[in-house]
């Protein structure tokens, strides 16, 4: 049975839906736009997890334009869950990956591809930057090379492309993803014409390059869209090339969001601290960050068999007990 959050999440998302913006909608209830834009967003994936919605991008859900262009799909989600008065539980994918998973995941990726290597490499550095598509998708050369060619091991996410204008610090440390870039780099410098001199410049690349090529070389295109009174940028060309590679790699519940939760995971499991992972991850809001991160224990999970039981009671004798202290 629906509950009450529900029905109100679901009367939200028909006014988005009718055009109404967050701020609208927000009003009446005497909420923050930014509440109703959550709600929304919550709605939306709970409906892709459900099957509700499942054929249409999850990373692009979470834009209000987005969920306008696919009204008529949405709606009639909406009358089926109103219908059968159920929608399945709020659910998360799993975010901790197992390296066996990692692994096929990477061997997948360039499979059937028309640019096998570029494919690799997309997949590759999200799993070691935990960065996000639109972000992949502004990465320039000079972001990943220094002028004598050497990898920028210690690099800077520039504001203008990270996704909230914040720059932060970025980090190619992890060896293999840096070799799938490389590869790739090196595929797309051989088809160069006139190929460039050996030392030349950022391995004769321009430094205002863009670091990934769409399947005609070239730059990702880039769409704005107006949300809560500011501007946002997606790539729905750069989603839709997620959206193949992880169709192919043929692993439920896969996606860019999957890999991104997989590396909060990582950090977290290494110690890292809800605002070391929020710097990493280009993420301000410490609840967006709790949310990406495993379940905490239960208090009886906390204290149960706190230390090794190294004898049963039976087997102690009161002389033994006396003698040992």
């Amino acid at each position: 049975m629906l509950n009450e959050s529900t029905r109100f999440s679901i009367q939200l998302m028909r006014g988005v839906l009718e055009g109404r913006t967050y701020k609208e909608l927000a009003k009446p209830h005497r909420l923050s736009p930014a509440a109703v834009g959550n709600r929304v967003r919550d709605l939306a994936y709970r409906m892709h997890q459900a099957g509700q919605i499942d054929r249409l991008n999850p990373e692009a859900l979470r834009f209000a334009t987005n969920l306008r262009e696919n009204k008529e799909r949405i709606e009639a989600a909406l009358e089926r869950i109103e219908s059968e008065d159920a929608l399945s539980p709020k659910a998360k994918p799993r975010p901790d990956l197992s390296f066996d998973d990692v692994q096929t995941i990477i061997r997948r990726a360039g499979m059937r591809s028309r640019s096998p290597l570029r494919d690799v490499a997309l997949v590759q550095i999200v799993l070691a930057t935990g960065i996000r598509p639109i972000e992949v998708a502004r990465l320039q050369i000079q972001d990943f090379l220094n002028e004598d060619g050497t990898v920028r091991v210690c690099s800077r996410m520039r504001a203008k492309v990270a996704f909230n204008q914040r720059a932060r610090p970025l980090f190619f440390m992890h060896s293999g993803s840096v070799k799938a870039i490389e590869a790739y780099l090196t595929d797309r410098l051989a088809k160069k014409k006139p190929h460039p001199a050996s030392d030349a410049p950022f391995r004769g690349f321009a430094p205002d390059e863009f670091l990934f090529l769409n399947d005609v070389n070239r730059p990702y295109r880039l769409q704005s869209t107006r949300r809560d009174g500011r501007v946002y940028c997606i790539s729905r060309q750069l989603l839709n090339t997620y959206r193949r590679i992880f169709t192919r790699i043929n692993m439920p519940g896969i996606s860019a969001q999957t890999l991104r939760r997989a590396v909060a995971v990582w950090l977290y499991k290494r110690g890292a601290n809800e605002n070391q992972i929020g710097t990493l991850l280009g993420i301000a809001d410490r609840k967006n960050v709790r949310d990406l991160l495993p379940a905490p224990p239960s208090l009886a999970e906390l204290v149960a068999d706190l230390y090794p039981d190294m004898s049963e009671p039976s087997s102690l004798s009161s002389e033994s007990v006396i003698t040992s202290v």
